[in-house]
């Protein structure tokens, strides 16, 4: 698979990475600050942050595949959001971009047209929000 992106791709990406970054970081708050407001016995909110995420910036990623339609801009969208986390677990960095590689190469196979396969690709790419989550697992103390 070819990286074939050109300026006007790339800049579509920028600006669909920072509708992505603002509806995750909406859902990071609401898991945050509201969630414990309405829900009181919930011990760790953190851990609902990809689900609210993956469900609030569902229609960015679609709407990026349907305009670029090329192999790296779901990548590159990883990368960028890898980049945020690479600030705050170092690791996270190379979950994103491994993760983001997967769900290109899978919305590539559908030729970024099918619905089913793109849908597939999003349920692939949503699991890069777990990077900074999974520590929490891993490591409880």
């Amino acid at each position: 698979m070819k990286f074939n992106l050109k300026a006007k791709d790339i800049i579509s990406i920028a600006v669909y990475a920072v509708l992505y970054f603002i509806l995750v970081a909406l859902a990071a708050g609401m898991c945050v600050f509201i969630l414990p407001i309405i829900f009181p016995f919930l011990a760790y909110p953190y851990i609902y942050i990809p689900v609210l995420a993956a469900l609030f910036s569902g229609s960015i990623y679609m709407l990026l595949a349907a305009r670029v339609q090329k192999f790296g801009g779901i990548t590159l969208l990883a990368l960028i959001m890898g980049i945020f986390f690479l600030f705050v677990f170092p690791y996270a960095f190379f979950v994103s971009l491994v993760i983001g590689l997967l769900a290109d190469a899978i919305a590539a196979a559908g030729r970024y047209k099918s619905k089913a396969v793109l849908l597939l690709s999003y349920l692939v790419f949503s699991l890069h929000l777990l990077g900074p989550v999974l520590p929490m697992f891993i490591f409880p103390d």
